[in-house]
């Protein structure tokens, strides 16, 4: 059982020491603070399970750099490819794109980044494992099992928030579509309709044009409702993916995620003046 919870405090230490790693350089690229990872919390769970895997694998090499380098970059390679096609399929969306990287494959991983895998495996294996092993050899038994179950129960509700929320998201993109494509055919309609009817009577033409401003006014209030319906949490959790995978696009509804991202921004927006006033 305490090897267990020693497994499961490694996983979080090497997840946050990746999160934080994630955050320094995504917040330098955008040049603002970025909270990135999947989850809410400051944990990238990829990293997590990465190094688990190199210090278990790869730990007898400790000393060897250059077996590291090159095996960790490999592991760590195909175990994002893997990440990606897993929340590809899961959610129906890329959540990042390498596509305009040289040497990448379909666009999950890259020579870059595996290139920086094969560093941190060195950096974990060498300066990162025996801080965490000697930490674990400070903790009291007991203290392991608190630590290890609460962090643990934290991570669990914070997964599924957010795989909750995102399974979610499809909804609400479809409700988008299916909304706007049956007013766009109704205006549509209401178009070709207008100029035979502007040919024969004065009065029919203001008729059709006062169904088509209706039509028109139909659509903004449907978009406002459905902005409502879109919860503080959601908004937060959408809001929050966003911007920590700024490359993420949904296989069916890139259209209407573009247009929620729009309706999110503007929400939050309107907040924020609220506050300041």
């Amino acid at each position: 059982m305490e090897s267990i919870c020693e497994v499961l405090l490694y996983f979080f230490l090497f997840s946050f020491c990746g999160w934080v790693c994630e955050t320094i350089f995504c917040s330098i690229l955008e040049r603002k603070p970025v909270n990135r990872g999947f989850l809410s919390g400051p944990v990238c769970p990829v990293y997590g399970f990465g190094g688990l895997m190199v210090v278990y694998l790869l730990g007898p090499l400790q000393g060897n750099y250059s077996v590291l380098f090159l095996v960790g970059m490999v592991a760590c390679t195909v175990l994002e490819y893997i990440t990606s096609w897993i929340l590809e399929k899961l959610f129906h969306a890329k959540w990042w794109d390498y596509s305009q990287n040289h040497f990448n494959t379909n666009g999950r991983v890259c020579l870059t980044f595996s290139l920086i895998f094969g560093f941190l495996s060195i950096v974990a294996v060498e300066l990162l494992y025996p801080p965490f092993t000697a930490l674990m050899g400070w903790l009291p038994r007991v203290a392991k099992y608190w630590l290890a179950g609460g962090l643990l129960v934290i991570f669990a509700l914070d997964l599924y928030a957010t795989i909750y929320t995102m399974l979610q998201l499809n909804g609400k993109l479809e409700e988008i579509r299916s909304g706007m494509e049956e007013l766009r055919q109704r205006l549509e309609q209401v178009q070709v309709e207008r100029i035979p009817l502007a040919q024969r009577l004065e009065e029919l033409r203001e008729d059709s044009s006062g169904k088509y401003d209706e039509l028109k006014k139909q659509m903004k209030e449907r978009a406002q409702r459905l902005e409502k319906r879109i919860s503080r949490t959601q908004r937060f959790q959408y809001k929050r993916i966003m911007r920590a995978f700024p490359n993420f696009k949904s296989e069916k509804y890139q259209e209407q995620l573009e247009r929620l991202k729009v309706m999110i921004e503007r929400r939050v927006n309107k907040n924020e003046k609220k506050e300041e006033k």
